[in-house]
């Protein structure tokens, strides 16, 4: 809605205009050069201390016209602007942030996927800083410090202020301040049977399918969209994940066995109305969630999960069952087999007691 307001009151205005920078209003514009700073008219960034809100936006283009009447009217002077209303300096946040968002998309390919993750991962955390302010290592720790320890938030923002950082040449360790947030490891993982009755209570035939693939190939979520099943038909079914995912083109097996492939017709492939235009797989990956949330059923990672555990008490090769999901043998560990209960115990002992030799 602010936005909405800032643009509607940029519309009436011509030489200087209004920007948001986070909770903050900053005026922009070309005025005449500060004194020692040339001889032709300049970009400058004026800070002018309101907030973010609907008043503050009117209080904003009252002072935006007031300067465009200066400029109007060449009667513009440096020494009477407000006092409380300083030049942006060189070094500040904004101008170091723009820099850094240059660099980054000059040594990468720009994607829609990379340009979700780079708003998630960097921008988010840089709009969080004081945007006129010179950046420094101290500023850096004190927004750090205002979040709470331990916590997703401080271990993201940590990441992106110390990439920010080394990129403005500034020395400093953050790690004693991320903090040692762990995700909780505290996941219902759905047994073989529960799985065929999620998939049974589900009405729709394209929401059945979309549970079918993830749960026999232990696929990613939005990776639902990126798929080749070509050779499902064959023998071994495999499943192919295209380029445009996470981690990229491998071929999938599904466990257990053929079977889920067959008793479910996945071959057949059925998907949910989901637009994917423009789309991140970010984006894509939390449509089929709402999706099962929607069925009242856990998770799709939950499904994935379970075909990791399926794979260890199957006694697969870890590092094959790693690759098949698309992620390293470190990962694997700690990330997925983490899971494993005392359900999936009993059921590896009755494996293997099943196929031990009676004496």
């Amino acid at each position: 809605m602010i936005d909405q307001e800032i643009k509607k009151a940029n519309a009436s205005l011509e030489k200087v205009k209004l920007f948001r920078r986070g909770k903050h209003l900053t005026l922009r514009g070309t005025f005449p050069p500060k004194p020692g700073d040339g001889d032709r008219p300049k970009q400058y960034i004026i800070s002018i201390g309101l907030p973010a809100t609907q008043e503050g936006v009117k209080l904003a283009k009252a002072k935006a016209q007031k300067l465009e009447a200066e400029l109007i009217y060449e009667r513009w002077d440096w020494s009477k602007i407000d006092k409380t209303t300083p030049l942006q300096p060189e070094n500040t946040v904004e101008k170091l942030v723009t820099e850094f968002e240059n660099y980054y998309w000059q040594t990468r390919q720009k994607t829609v996927n990379r340009e979700k993750n780079y708003q998630d991962d960097y921008l988010q955390p840089f709009l969080y800083l004081p945007q006129d302010e010179p950046i420094s290592g101290d500023l850096l720790k004190k927004a750090l410090l205002t979040l709470q320890p331990d916590s997703r938030q401080r271990l993201r923002f940590a990441v992106a202020y110390g990439a920010l950082a080394k990129f403005a040449g500034i020395s400093i360790d953050l790690s004693q301040l991320k903090g040692n947030y762990q995700p909780s490891t505290k996941r219902n993982i759905p047994s073989d049977l529960e799985i065929e009755q999620y998939w049974e209570s589900i009405p729709n035939p394209a929401w059945r399918w979309v549970l079918g693939i993830i749960a026999a190939f232990g696929i990613r979520p939005h990776e639902i969209f990126r798929l080749n099943i070509s050779r499902l038909d064959e023998y071994p079914p495999i499943l192919i994940v295209q380029e445009q995912t996470k981690t990229g083109y491998r071929l999938v097996y599904p466990l257990p066995n053929e079977t889920w492939v067959q008793q479910w017709q996945l071959h057949q492939r059925q998907l949910p109305k989901i637009a994917t235009e423009g789309k991140s797989n970010r984006e894509l990956g939390a449509k089929i969630s709402q999706g099962f949330n929607r069925y009242q059923i856990p998770s799709p990672y939950h499904f994935r999960d379970a075909y990791a555990i399926r794979g260890e008490i199957l006694n697969v090769n870890p590092a094959t069952v790693a690759q098949w999901m698309g992620h390293s043998l470190e990962v694997h560990y700690k990330k997925y087999l983490t899971h494993i209960n005392e359900r999936h115990f009993n059921e590896a002992w009755k494996k293997i007691n099943q196929s031990a030799p009676n004496v």
